[in-house]
């Protein structure tokens, strides 16, 4: 899996909108942060994510989230809407409202040890008969940055590697049940606003080995 996207920022305290989707082949995003009173961020991202193939699909993904900061910890909460439309089966329209906790450990001058755990409340329904799969997710993500040269946040050039697992909790995923996510991404700066980064990813799935 090789995903692709260019990202905007009002603040670079660490700012972080990512896409992260199944069996995607490639994908594009934009996001967006803006500063509000007792340092929360009011932040979000839109994007298109598609997978070509005989059961190829393509999805929409519009993810308006708040976060800020609980003593060295950071929280997040957001709702995700996504719209998937299949090419050999009906389409499908999510709402996937979700809560989540990270930290950044260890912190070095040109190395970070990110990590991100979150609970997911996804509702899924089908587009012919609109039945409802509703499931409880939980996932947990750990992701280190190296920069080639200065700090890590002001660097221009960063290396990323990262990794995921998924845990359904309760209920029926639906069409997309991941189980773990392994990758490595190249990312470059432009200036305080723009950032460009290109992923490698491996991805395992139900009844699937990507």
């Amino acid at each position: 899996m090789v995903r692709f996207w260019i990202q905007e920022t009002q603040d670079r305290r660490d700012v972080s909108q990512r896409f992260e989707g199944p069996d995607i082949d490639s994908a594009c995003a934009r996001g967006a942060a803006w500063a509000l009173p007792d340092s929360l961020e009011l932040y979000g991202d839109i994007g298109v994510r598609t997978e070509v193939g005989e059961q190829g699909w393509g999805r929409v993904v519009v993810r308006p989230s708040i976060r800020g900061p609980v003593g060295s910890f950071r929280w997040s909460g957001g709702v995700g809407g996504f719209f998937t439309g299949n090419e050999t089966e009906a389409n499908r329209i999510e709402l996937r409202p979700f809560q989540g906790i990270g930290a950044t450990w260890p912190r070095r001058r040109i190395f970070h040890l990110e990590h991100y755990a979150r609970l997911e409340e996804r509702l899924e329904w089908e587009t012919d008969e609109w039945n409802l799969d509703a499931s409880l997710r939980f996932r947990y993500r750990f992701q280190t940055r190296y920069s080639f040269s200065g700090p890590v946040e002001n660097a221009p050039w960063q290396v990323l590697l990262h990794a995921e697992g998924f845990l359904t909790l309760a209920g029926d995923a639906g069409q997309f049940d991941e189980k773990v996510r392994i990758g490595v991404g190249l990312e470059r700066g432009f200036g305080a606003v723009w950032r460009a980064r290109l992923d490698l990813t491996w991805q395992k799935g139900r009844d699937t080995d990507l």
